[in-house]
């Protein structure tokens, strides 16, 4: 494995300088060997084929991040060195080393793929048609037929039958590797591995939510005008929350996505083909991805449908895309290990536009009515969302804190707390977020948080046709990378510390709050 990272070599090094000049060097070799994953990687997400080298190819790169020979010599030249940026570095690479250990753990992760691909094989049949796990989840959002998202959150429940004691037992292992560094169980090794407090996060999206109430309370008796339902309950979240307008989807044809992208990056003097994102449109089972194989190679995916959701979520994936494109690659660390926070932040500012009033007149000639319904739409999507995310963050935090807890009892508490909805839930052994992308929805409410306090401090309200704003994000927030944490950029951009102040005054008055 020396060819693809050195670290003999790198630990019989004593000289400062030459240390540093062969540290970068094995970091370019890593890098390479890193393309070829992220190449195999995209190519699993974009055909739902694995190549069997992706798996082999993975351990060997955490092989060699985990080697107790790299962790000791950083250590020790993480004492050495004066250099802050240098120090900046070293933590960085610590940092990524302590996650390769806790969530690469072989336990852990055997677990985690046994779970996985339990939910992932299995099919359920409802009125003659079979859903797998990820059309289970896609129906949850898009199916019309109510009846068939009851009994399709009914099939999985009646599933978790079959995974509950594997899900608690893995909820176990990360918590016991969590306490072998240091942290209570593996949700506080979450939070604070991303500099966060959860109960801090906590109080704050209480105080947000409770002050939405009234919203939420008019949101929900309209849904129920809407869709002529009496309650509301778990299997309707998603639907209602992104499917609310009456506009014929057929006007937002899957082919016209690309088009739209090219048109808005003009307004930032870039030309889409001179770039190095890739902008492709495939039959896959989700909404779509961004995948950086390379610098030069930037893959956005999305899925090719009818759909205003899809120009949104195309959008998204475009903010990523563009981090991706103009975050400096002259540091290693600093490009590699990017904050997931600033990342999604990114994102969901560039989604404003395909939800802006002069954009949908400009490029789909709507009327006012659909503007409107549409504008209004991104509310309501933005409140249920938030909510359903604040409420997984809460179940995640309870069952780090007792595994042998009640799951279905404790999801469904905490669904009637933040939503006021009588239970069953989806239980949280069939959730695949919860197994493989654990403690990672908080990061989607604080991309918001960023996204209006953005919005704010440039009095705009998304990312159309602003330019000017956009060399100052693109300056400031992306290309630093992590040169400075998410928190430190926002505060260089908008004058004022990360506040969800502004997000909630979105959600409370439907709009951008202007200056005064």
């Amino acid at each position: 494995m020396n060819d693809i990272f050195d670290v003999e070599k790198l630990t019989r090094i004593l000289d400062e300088v030459e240390w540093k000049k062969a540290y970068e060097d094995e970091l370019r070799k890593l890098g390479e060997f890193s393309k070829e994953i992220n190449q195999l990687t995209y190519q699993m997400y974009a055909t739902s084929e694995q190549d069997p080298k992706l798996q082999e190819m993975t351990e060997v790169r955490q092989s060699l991040l985990t080697n107790p020979n790299f962790k000791a010599m950083l250590e020790e030249w993480a004492i050495k060195i004066e250099d802050n940026q240098w120090k900046k570095r070293i933590h960085l690479m610590l940092q990524e080393i302590q996650n390769q250990e806790i969530e690469a753990d072989t336990k852990v992760l055997t677990l985690k793929n046994q779970l996985e691909g339990k939910i992932f094989s299995k099919t359920f049949d409802v009125d003659g048609t079979t859903y797998n796990s990820g059309q289970v989840h896609s129906a949850l959002m898009d199916h019309e037929d109510r009846s068939v998202r009851r009994r399709l959150v009914e099939a999985m429940n009646s599933y978790s039958n079959e995974l509950t004691e594997d899900f608690r037992n893995l909820l176990k292992l990360r918590n016991q590797k969590a306490r072998e560094y240091g942290y209570t169980n593996y949700h506080h090794y979450k939070f604070s591995s991303a500099n966060l407090n959860f109960e801090q996060y906590k109080e704050e999206c209480l105080r947000m939510f409770s002050n939405c109430r009234p919203l939420i309370n008019e949101w929900g008796n309209r849904i129920k005008e809407r869709f002529g339902y009496e309650t509301l309950h778990v299997y309707d979240l998603l639907y209602v929350a992104t499917n609310f307008s009456d506009i014929d989807q057929s006007i937002f044809s899957g082919e016209k996505i690309k088009v739209a992208i090219e048109e808005a990056l003009s307004y930032f003097d870039l030309d889409l083909k001179n770039s190095p994102i890739d902008v492709q449109l495939l039959l896959i089972p989700y909404g779509g991805f961004c995948m950086e194989i390379s610098p030069e190679d930037i893959k956005l995916v999305i899925n090719n449908r009818n759909s205003h959701l899809a120009y949104a979520t195309g959008f998204h994936e475009l903010g990523h895309a563009l981090y991706n494109q103009f975050a400096s690659t002259d540091i290693y660390e600093f490009k590699q290990f990017q904050s997931n926070i600033g990342h999604e932040g990114m994102a969901e500012l560039f989604m404003t536009i395909p939800y802006q009033r002069e954009w949908l007149s400009n490029y789909f000639k709507l009327d006012t009515n659909s503007v409107n319904q549409l504008v209004e739409s991104k509310h309501l999507a933005d409140l249920f969302i938030s909510l359903f995310y604040f409420y997984i963050s809460l179940l995640e935090y309870e069952l780090y804190q007792n595994p042998d807890c009640d799951m279905a009892e404790v999801s469904k508490s905490l669904l009637k707390e933040v939503f006021d909805i009588e239970g069953p839930s989806q239980h949280p052994a069939t959730q695949v977020m919860l197994i493989g992308y654990p403690i990672y929805v908080q990061d989607y409410i604080y991309a918001d948080g960023i996204r209006d306090m953005l919005r704010y401090h440039f009095q705009i309200d998304g990312m159309y046709k602003e330019e000017d704003v956009f060399k100052k994000i693109k300056n400031t927030f992306m290309e630093p990378t992590e040169r400075l944490t998410w928190q430190e950029r926002v505060q260089s951009l908008c004058g004022e510390e990360f506040t969800f102040t502004y997000f909630e005054d979105y959600l409370v008055n439907k709009q951008t709050t202007k200056m005064k």
